[in-house]
């Protein structure tokens, strides 16, 4: 509260001081969000060329479904599981 009072006193909104620092946070933000994400694909796609998380699965045939894939393993969520071609 104290920091606005001086800070209207000072001209700091009229200099842009004010506005500065939300453009910096909104781009800080936006920037750590994208890197995050990169990082997010980078693991599905060694995921994907590594071929992880086949061993924890299994293909079988049912009578009543037909074929599909059976987990060995609990996964989590958003866990990369597996790519149909």
């Amino acid at each position: 509260m104290l920091d606005s009072v001086v800070g209207d006193k000072r001209g700091a909104k009229r200099n842009g001081c004010v506005k500065m620092r939300k453009k910096t946070s909104v781009a800080t933000k936006f920037v750590f969000n994208l890197l995050r994400n990169i990082e997010e694909l980078n693991a599905l796609e060694s995921a994907i060329s590594l071929c992880t998380n086949e061993k924890f699965l299994e293909v079988y045939v049912s009578k009543e479904k037909g074929r599909g894939i059976r987990s060995l393993k609990d996964f989590r969520r958003n866990d990369f599981v597996v790519e149909y071609k």
